[in-house]
């Protein structure tokens, strides 16, 4: 994770306000359970009663057992049930999300991140499109504001998440993430 900030871990698609938050794999055994990989940071979401979307269609979890990584849903009881969600992807809504993972201080999810603009010295920079994860931390990925293309700058670049380095703080509030040192990393 990166220094002070968990972006909680979701390869997500914010697509109707949905994230993906689990893959689902083959079916395991004869009663409808299947192999699930986690794509989250909160795999403590993942309990008995818990709701999920496939697509437009809604999953409660009847068990979850983490030490298998396996899961079986209410109402998938056969083999060819639970066939049918082998490779389909498990989403949860944002408002879900905010109320069931719970963040610590100065730790933000990847959706309220992206879209944030990046101000230095009173100047916007860009505005955050994308978080990509090399280790050892995350790192931001900005399109760089138009003010600033006339002057032989990326349209795109990027910078780590390390807070006292590079963030100064970030200000959900105003949409904003103040930095330092990020203009020497655009040239």
């Amino acid at each position: 994770m990166g220094v002070g900030l968990k972006l909680s871990n979701y390869k997500f698609l914010i697509l109707m306000k949905k994230i993906d938050v689990a893959k689902l794999g083959r079916s395991v055994g004869l009663n409808g359970e299947l192999k699930i990989y986690i794509l989250t940071d909160f795999p403590e979401q993942f309990t008995d009663g818990a709701t999920f979307y496939v697509s437009d269609d809604k999953l409660s979890i009847e068990s979850y057992n983490a030490n298998a990584n396996t899961v079986k849903f209410k109402g998938i009881n056969d083999v060819s049930s639970a066939k049918r969600l082998t490779n389909r992807v498990l989403s949860v809504s944002i408002e879900e999300t905010r109320k069931h993972c719970i963040l610590k201080k100065d730790e933000f999810f990847w959706f309220d991140i992206i879209g944030l603009d990046i101000i230095e010295d009173n100047t916007k920079l860009g505005r955050v499109k994308n978080i990509l994860e090399y280790p050892p931390t995350h790192y931001l990925e900005i399109s760089t504001d138009k003010h600033l293309l006339d002057k032989n700058v990326p349209k795109l670049f990027l910078f780590p998440y390390v807070k006292d380095r590079y963030i100064i703080n970030v200000d959900l509030e105003n949409n904003l993430i103040n930095t330092k040192d990020v203009k020497e990393l655009m040239l």
